[in-house]
């Protein structure tokens, strides 16, 4: 038996022909029964069956789904050292926070470049920096620490951009300069 739909924005719709705008379901191959929503609102699925002698069966209706596409980026949690600030030890970890409530943050998407390296790439250290990357409740967050310190007055440029789960991006970026002390 074939399948075929009818996904669309009114309850009782009633897949009643195999052609146009009903689509085919292939019930037996995996992978291939993907439906994309793109548009928000309330959304239904109507399939009917088609018997072996090519009539339809009745229409079965699946929903009220309501889809809302995420179109916000994810935010940044928290930038440290913060920007503008002065007397920062030449040897200051940075630490940047991306949250996204509504789809996450896609932890491979995450870049850090600190004084023009990049220090973060695909959501891993990169070789010359040390710290920590770890996924967060509904975000990411990475503790940045050169192998090699800040020189005395430096001006330490940041940027760091993240996506969420439907791929919007948010990108920052700060500086610091950095003082001859210590952490």
């Amino acid at each position: 038996a074939d399948y075929f739909y009818i996904l669309d924005r009114v309850a009782g719709t009633t897949v009643m022909s195999t052609s146009s705008p009903v689509r085919r379901w292939n019930a037996v191959a995996t992978n291939t029964n993907r439906i994309t929503l793109t548009t928000n609102g309330t959304w239904y699925l109507h399939i009917a069956s088609r018997n072996l002698d090519g009539r339809l069966g009745a229409t079965v209706t699946f929903g009220p789904v309501v889809f809302t596409q995420d179109v916000v980026p994810p935010v940044v949690a928290s930038a440290l050292p913060a920007s503008g600030a002065v007397g920062v030890a030449t040897n200051a970890r940075v630490y940047v926070a991306f949250r996204d409530t509504a789809s996450g943050v896609a932890s491979n998407s995450v870049i850090v470049r600190v004084a023009g390296t990049t220090a973060v790439s695909n959501g891993a250290l990169r070789t010359g920096f040390a710290g920590s990357i770890a996924r967060t409740n509904q975000g990411f967050r990475a503790v940045v620490d050169r192998d090699l310190p800040f020189t005395n007055l430096q001006t330490v440029a940041v940027f760091a951009s993240a996506r969420d789960g439907f791929g919007n991006l948010r990108s920052t970026n700060w500086s610091f300069q950095a003082t001859n002390t210590s952490r």
